[in-house]
């Protein structure tokens, strides 16, 4: 299990046991980790060595500590890369996940100003409200609310977009072409509502994700405002240096 021949401090290969055990399936996300006596027993080391180990994986966000209840395996995080525009679908394939969808609302609505300006529609249009909670092996991961032109899509139907790419329904069944989109993130607290749909507790810490994506030839094709589970998600992003 350990090599004590080798020049790697004990305290890491435990960490990296363990680790194994998370990511091959051996602990699931809520197991709950063996006390520390037990792992002690288990690699012949003392309990400093083994408590090292365990502060490496918590450090990693694979575990977490609950005072009076133990150690637990933390629920997986998802990365989404900046670098790149992708759907939440493909994104979830491309990391051999079952991603899915459920739509919790499909609406005519009215936008203040604002948004009709992000969206350059002119005064007394309507466009679409489409609230969908977004889905990773059946976890909830994000509630995602995204306003669409009527103007572009003239009918939708909630069933058509149950556990349907939007970005796959929007070019492959409205027959729009996407160019890209700008972003912005902020960190926040999960409002009871949206919290009761991500299934976390309120006040929980969210990523905030808006969107606006367009078409080519620069038109907008709608405006989202994602609530990422910041237990579940990270974003990454790839930042080359120009040369002055």
């Amino acid at each position: 299990m350990i090599d004590r021949t080798v020049p790697v401090p004990l305290y890491y290969q435990i960490a990296c046991a363990l680790r194994d055990r998370v990511y091959n399936g051996e602990w699931l996300p809520g197991h709950r980790v063996p006390p520390e006596l037990q792992l002690t027993e288990e690699f012949k080391v003392s309990r400093h060595t083994i408590r090292q180990a365990l502060a490496t994986l918590e450090r990693e966000g694979l575990i977490y500590r609950q005072a009076g209840l133990g150690t637990f395996v933390r629920s997986r995080k998802y990365s989404y890369p900046l670098s790149e525009l992708r759907s939440f679908t493909e994104q979830m394939r491309d990391r051999g996940l079952v991603p899915s969808s459920r739509v919790v609302s499909l609406e005519r609505h009215s936008p203040e100003s604002s948004l009709r300006s992000v969206l350059s529609q002119p005064d007394g249009t309507q466009v679409w409200r489409l609230k969908r909670l977004l889905l990773a092996d059946g976890e909830p991961v994000a509630l995602e609310i995204m306003f669409l032109p009527i103007s572009l899509a003239a009918t939708l139907d909630k069933e058509d977009l149950n556990g349907r790419s939007m970005y796959a329904y929007i070019e492959g069944d409205l027959g729009h072409k996407i160019a890209g989109a700008t972003e912005t993130i902020e960190a926040e607290s999960a409002p009871r509502d949206i919290a009761l749909l991500l299934e976390a507790h309120e006040g929980a810490p969210i990523l905030r994700l808006k969107n606006v994506t367009y078409l080519e030839g620069g038109r907008p094709l709608c405006f989202v405002d994602c609530y990422y589970r910041a237990d579940r998600y990270i974003f990454s992003v790839s930042m080359p240096r120009r040369s002055r």
